[in-house]
């Protein structure tokens, strides 16, 4: 095999490493966004269980009212049957003003129970939303850790054939030319390019002088384009 064929193999299975290190350095991101999808479902639950607590004390206070305001007209009917004619219309016109009271937290008392229900219902929905996006995340994570053990066992083993790789480079020459594609594969990608019938590198698109087309016809050794500084072939 000649050393444009050489490089060519090792660029072909450093595109298979930088794949591999790629999906790995993917993994933390993308549990990032999933358990961003667990914080904003628990988020919800929290604002839901606040609200019906809220509700709860409403109607809790509500129901305290009712029982006060109960009691005082028991009271004042009370009063009534024992007290003298000159205050039973005093009294009476009080009862209907504790009356027209009642009606009043009666209403918000049943509408309050609605919000409850309401309430309720959303913090059941919450919390099942909650389970569920928890429950993703955790059967997620798992998956994608199995998928991080196998990307890196796959990058481990290519790692160790790349290795083989290398050691085809021998002579001096061909070490040089080795150093030079590890140096530039750190800076652009790929490192070697063909050239395509109009004499133009597919690297960067760029037309090579006469010379540099005419080195590459005639397989003169290692050429470079003089735009990108790719390896040409």
């Amino acid at each position: 095999m000649s050393i444009i064929d050489n490089l060519l193999a090792l660029q072909n299975h450093d595109a298979i490493i930088r794949s591999l290190q790629q999906q790995i350095n993917d993994i933390p991101v993308r549990i990032e966004q999933e358990k961003h999808l667990e914080t904003r479902a628990h988020e919800d639950l929290i604002r839901v269980t606040d609200q019906l607590a809220s509700i709860q004390t409403q109607l809790d206070e509500l129901l305290v009212r009712q029982s006060d305001t109960i009691a005082a007209i028991d009271s004042m009917n009370a009063d009534i049957e024992v007290a003298v004619a000159s205050r039973i219309a005093a009294l009476e016109e009080a009862v209907g003003y504790k009356k027209r009271d009642l009606i009043t937290i009666e209403s918000n008392i049943a509408h309050a129970k609605e919000n409850l229900a309401l309430a309720e219902q959303a913090r059941t929905n919450s919390q099942k939303k909650y389970a569920d996006a928890t429950a993703n995340v955790k059967a997620y994570i798992e998956n994608i850790n199995k998928k991080t053990e196998e990307v890196q066992a796959k990058l481990s083993v290519a790692e160790e054939e790349r290795k083989a790789l290398v050691e085809v480079f021998q002579s001096p020459i061909e070490k040089r030319y080795l150093a030079y594609y590890e140096r530039f594969s750190k800076r652009r990608w790929p490192v070697i390019a063909h050239i395509s019938s109009n004499s133009v590198c597919e690297g960067c698109h760029m037309a090579l002088p006469q010379a540099k087309q005419q080195a590459v016809r005639k397989a003169e050794g290692i050429v470079t384009c003089d735009y990108c500084g790719r390896i040409v072939y």
